[in-house]
């Protein structure tokens, strides 16, 4: 009986630590995936108010996500995204002549992790993300 247990056990715990592995390594892809969506939908509404304004501007060189809702809100964008996929603020840069949009990815620690979207179009991704 015993060694059965003991078998068992062999058997069960690495495939247990396997799929919980695979299935965070997921959970990482598809919040990747969600930010890239959104850091999109932000930069569509930012580009559609400077065709408007002619400047990206929005009265701040970091403008925080209220300051983001007001100039895009409702006109631009529906909602604007509360927070990323990993639950903390976009942060925004803005120059009369461009912006940037960042989500600092799953490891906020680490910059590789960060996924970065500035004038048109992605200037870093966390490693293994394809467009």
């Amino acid at each position: 009986m015993k060694i059965k247990l003991l078998f068992a056990a062999l058997v069960i715990i690495p495939v247990g630590t396997y799929a919980r592995s695979t299935f965070s390594q997921a959970l990482e892809r598809s919040h990747q995936k969600k930010a890239m969506i959104e850091l999109r939908e932000i930069a569509t509404a930012w580009e559609a108010r400077a065709e408007d304004t002619k400047s990206y501007d929005v009265g701040k060189r970091n403008p925080s996500r209220f300051d983001m809702q007001r100039a895009l809100v409702p006109k631009y964008i529906k909602q604007l995204p509360a927070r990323d996929p990993w639950g903390r603020d976009y942060l925004f840069e803005s120059t009369p002549a461009g912006y940037t949009i960042r989500s600092l990815g799953g490891n906020r620690l680490s910059p590789t992790d960060d996924v970065v979207y500035t004038n048109g179009s992605f200037q870093q991704l966390p490693a293994g993300v394809m467009l």
